[in-house]
């Protein structure tokens, strides 16, 4: 009898069917087949024209085909549902609720926007609404929202996220915000400013007139030294005095070891004092050009009478800070913007673009303002308005920002004004010769920059200067910022060995994406579940949605058909829906295999088992994933009526246990011929479904047109094809009746003239008939054409059709902003040229970001809504960008964040 059960139950004499899938883990299988049930059930809610199978499915998930490449008609519909029906209903149903929450805790009506949701940037919409379920531990629709989650819910899906990115927070985030904004001005406007040449950087040949003085220069190797090593330190500058310093630096170099001061192996206010004591060191050392080439002598001249000039507004800026340093309510003004209730600040519109004084010194140090000091007034009135609107119920406080006001008004008429009305009489006049260069280096070098409380051993995390044996100071030779070790995230109990670097300097070394940090804002009871979405998070973050791998958007498809199952207009069709006709579960039977029974599973309804051989292992009874179920058996498929007869006879004479799952099979069988889902080899109507609801509505795939887009389109009508012979006729504008785009992707309509040879656009025909009958001659070839080349960090398929998309969209909204929404100091026609020019050089998503933030800078304050400035404000949450669906996002946002109809 042993020997007759054991060659019963041999798994050999089992049927063999079909094996679903060779390629795809057991779990993945499940999964798939869980999506594919949920298509066919849904296929005309969905918008599905098509018969689907599994296997067609699961080919497409298996060749990740580049954005608008050879895409098949079911994932394309699928992901038209996702942005048009689905996230825009689950994301309106949260912001709902925040807005519900936030009016009962602040008495004040809120209302969120929503977030564009389209093709480009749904895949990172999904990304923020699963850090939202992150947080709220699958319960989006019960979890009693609290401070502390509101705050990061609303980050999630109104912000640029820099909150989750690791970006350094306080002062330490402004400094890190301002250098990456400098970098990306200059990246963009640089080609304003003069050519700069190794000549006009102070570099020196051996026939130079000028060097370091001696005793400063046995100062340089402090610059790599660690604060750890202050004996070492303060060794340099016991060599340093006995060289005979001038008196100013004898007088910093002994107070920088002074009893009181010096603090051994945390030396870092040491190594801060003699760094600036190196700095006007050099800085008076007059930088003299190699040659006397009078090109290179005017550029010099040019750029040092930028230096000058910005130097200058950054040591009035000082002045004043350091007049009202002493009063007891300086630092309460100063800092509020970095200390305020954000959600209070943002719904109550107490302020605006965040600035202070701590920002726009820390822009006028990174060059910012790219040599502009009509743009840093812009900001300083800015300013003024801020302070006195954030503090209007404290009288005291408004006086205060009046007086200061008032003496930077002042300062700045008296010593700024005349300096500029003298260098640009030396440009007007053609002195710009080596006299006038030295001039300026030695006028350079005579600007004192005051030291602000602000600045000057404070910490860069809490800004109060104190418990200096208890401070770091930053090894990287161009930042030495300071930190309290326990300021720090993580916290430090002793001084590292070694150098250390400060968490910005950190950052900005390290090139790629570090991943969503919002792990440790995750319930403790849903963290074994949440392992699976913080790496669905991570790899949105760092990889384009449509190159993840099959398994991956295979958990991720299945977690969006789990939450549309909660949508009105699913559930509104699954009352509708005959259950007969959907998967239904069969048993398991003796050894363990599962049975289901699926209608649609490919051509013919079917049988599919599981071979678990494990009677608690259910592949269907966990709703977000199978981790736990690796170990899965193979997926195998019955289909034809011979197939199935030899399992329903299988099961019959193997165990009577079996007798209930061959009935089972039998009845599924019986009810699928009612119902025209034939089992047998003949084609059935596969996969038609009773559902009334379709999606006829669903826009176009081309869904991507901005509000600037269409404002234009209004005005002009509908945008023509560009046609490169007769561009030159339709760029005169007058006679032009619709507008068009050229091939260099900007937008062209009667306002604005543009030339086809070298593509820059004009205001005034004046100004196009000169540039057609002089410059253009000499800087372009006529008839040259325009083209968009593949990215050169990184390229990959399917990016430069988004870049590309991306790049019009940004022109658009450069073209359709209204008279006075600029800034006077960026309005000139130069500007807007030489921003345009870099837009349609832009290869890469990084020059696509420094492009919009460049924009930002551009747009008058209030002309963009004020949750902008406070969510999407952050540099370094920008620069982190990485994929073209968060770019998209970003680019989508500011545009429906911009005021195009609001008069000047």
């Amino acid at each position: 009898m042993e020997i007759i059960k054991e060659s019963v139950f041999d798994t050999q004499s089992f049927p063999q069917g079909a094996l679903l899938s060779s390629t795809l883990s057991s779990h993945a299988v499940g999964t798939l087949l869980e999506v594919h049930d949920f298509l066919c059930c849904f296929k005309e809610v969905i918008g599905l024209d098509e018969q689907i199978t599994f296997e067609k499915l699961e080919q497409e998930l298996l060749r990740p085909y580049p954005y608008g490449v050879g895409k098949s008609s079911i994932l394309c519909s699928f992901e038209t549902f996702i942005h048009s029906k689905l996230l825009p209903e689950l994301v309106s149903k949260l912001l709902d609720r925040l807005a519900s929450v936030l009016n009962s805790k602040l008495g004040v009506k809120t209302e969120f926007n929503m977030l564009p949701i389209n093709e480009l940037t749904w895949p990172e919409v999904v990304r923020r609404y699963i850090m939202a379920y992150l947080l709220t531990g699958d319960r989006l629709g019960s979890v009693k929202i609290t401070d502390g989650n509101m705050i990061e819910l609303i980050h999630c899906l109104q912000s640029d996220c820099s909150v989750f990115c690791s970006s350094p927070t306080n002062v330490a985030g402004v400094d890190l915000d301002a250098q990456l904004l400098g970098k990306a001005v200059n990246n963009v406007f640089g080609k304003l400013r003069s050519v700069r040449s190794t000549l006009s950087m102070g570099v020196k040949g051996e026939d130079s007139d000028g060097s370091i003085p001696q005793w400063a220069k046995v100062l340089d190797p402090v610059h790599k030294l660690a604060t750890n090593v202050g004996s070492r330190i303060r060794n340099c500058v016991y060599e340093a005095l006995n060289q005979n310093p001038p008196e100013w630096a004898r007088m910093q170099l002994e107070a920088s070891i002074a009893k009181g001061f010096y603090k051994g192996n945390a030396c870092g206010p040491t190594k801060r004092a003699i760094l600036e004591v190196l700095k006007r060191a050099t800085s008076d050392v007059p930088q003299r050009p190699l040659s006397l080439d009078v090109n290179a002598t005017r550029s010099s001249c040019e750029l040092l009478m930028s230096k000058v000039i910005m130097t200058k507004c950054r040591s009035i800026l000082r002045n004043v800070a350091a007049t009202y340093d002493n009063e007891m309510d300086f630092s309460i003004l100063v800092r509020s913007s970095l200390k305020s209730d954000e959600i209070k600040v943002v719904f109550e519109s107490a302020s605006r673009r965040p600035l202070d004084l701590p920002m726009i010194d820390l822009r006028l140090l990174h060059d910012t303002y790219c040599g502009s000091p009509q743009a840093f007034l812009e900001d300083v009135s800015e300013l003024w308005i801020n302070l006195k609107k954030s503090h209007m119920n404290t009288p005291r406080l408004v006086k205060l920002v009046d007086d200061m006001s008032t003496d930077f008004t002042l300062k700045y008429e008296n010593e700024v004004s005349p300096l500029l009305s003298k260098l640009s009489g030396y440009s007007m006049n053609g002195e710009l010769n080596a006299e006038v260069e030295k001039e300026l280096e030695e006028l350079l070098a005579s600007i004192e920059i005051p030291a602000m409380s602000l600045e000057a051993g404070v910490c860069k995390v809490c800004g109060v200067n104190q418990d200096d044996d208890k401070v770091l100071l930053c090894d990287t030779e161009w930042c030495n910022a300071e930190y309290h070790m326990y300021c720090l995230n993580p916290a430090l109990s002793e001084i590292p060995q070694g150098t250390w670097y400060c968490p910005a300097c950190k950052q900005l070394a390290d090139d790629q994406p570090k991943g969503i940090r919002i792990s440790q804002s995750v319930d403790k009871s849903f963290f074994e579940e949440a392992s699976l979405f913080l790496d669905i998070v991570t790899a949105l973050e760092e990889t384009e949605y449509w190159q993840l791998e099959a398994q991956k958007k295979i958990f991720l498809l299945k977690f969006l058909v789990d939450r549309s199952l909660e949508t009105s207009l699913i559930r509104m069709n699954l009352a509708e829906l005959q259950t007969k006709l959907a998967k239904k579960f069969l048993g398991v039977d003796s050894v363990g295999r599962i049975y289901w029974g699926f209608p649609y599973v490919s051509t013919n309804s079917g049988i599919v088992i599981n071979g678990a051989m494990n009677t608690e292992i259910d592949p269907f009874d966990h709703r977000t994933s199978h981790s736990e179920y690796n170990n899965f058996g193979q997926w195998y498929l019955f289909q034809s009526d011979e197939e199935i007869s030899k399992l329903v006879g299988y099961l019959s004479v193997t165990d009577p246990c079996n007798t209930e799952l061959r009935d089972s099979i039998l009845l599924w069988q019986n009810t699928m011929l009612q119902n025209g889902q034939h089992t047998g080899g003949s084609k059935s109507m596969g996969g038609e479904t009773v559902c009334s609801t379709s999606l006829n509505n669903l826009p176009s795939r081309n869904c991507l047109a901005t509000n600037a887009t269409m404002l234009i389109e209004a005005q002009y009508g509908s945008c023509k094809e560009s046609d490169a012979t007769n561009s030159a006729k339709k760029s005169r504008g007058k006679n032009m009746v619709k507008w068009h785009r050229c091939n260099c992707l900007e937008p062209v309509f009667p306002s604005r003239y543009h030339c086809v040879n070298c593509h820059e656009t004009f205001f005034t025909s004046v100004e196009f008939e000169h540039h057609k009958n002089s410059t253009c001659e000499i800087k372009c070839e006529v008839g040259s054409s325009f083209t968009v080349p593949e990215s050169s960090s990184k390229p990959l398929l399917g990016n430069t059709h988004i870049l590309r998309r991306l790049m019009m969209n940004l022109l658009d909204i450069e073209a359709a902003l209204p008279d006075g929404a600029r800034r006077s100091s960026m309005e000139s026609p130069k500007w807007r040229s030489a921003w345009c020019a870099f837009v349609k050089s832009a290869t890469t998503i990084c020059e696509i970001v420094e492009a919009t933030l460049a924009l930002e800078t551009m747009i008058k304050t209030e002309y963009i809504n004020n949750t902008w400035w406070w969510y999407w404000s952050s540099i370094s949450g920008a620069a982190k960008t990485s994929t073209t669906a968060a770019l998209a996002l970003r680019v989508h946002t500011l545009d429906a964040a911009i005021r195009y109809l609001k008069n000047a």
